[in-house]
């Protein structure tokens, strides 16, 4: 039931703040982007390591596309 709830959200784009973090970030992509991400605490809008690594990760396996973000989420 509760994955029936949420398959709309996978239709969505991305929102809010997802501009920053996702779309227009430019360390998604490379090895030294992971590493920026960890020991760089300017590197990001805010320094949450663990949750801009799994954006690398989905950037990685969905590219831009919104549906794995939310799928992931």
């Amino acid at each position: 039931m509760t994955m029936l709830v949420y398959l709309p959200s996978t239709q969505c784009g991305f929102i809010w703040d997802d501009d920053a973090y996702v779309q227009n970030n430019p360390l998604f992509g490379s090895a030294e982007g992971l590493g920026r991400i960890w020991f760089r605490l300017n590197s990001t809008p805010k320094y949450y390591p663990l949750v801009f690594t799994t954006y690398w990760i989905e950037h990685g396996l969905w590219g831009l596309n919104p549906a794995g973000f939310h799928t992931g989420n």
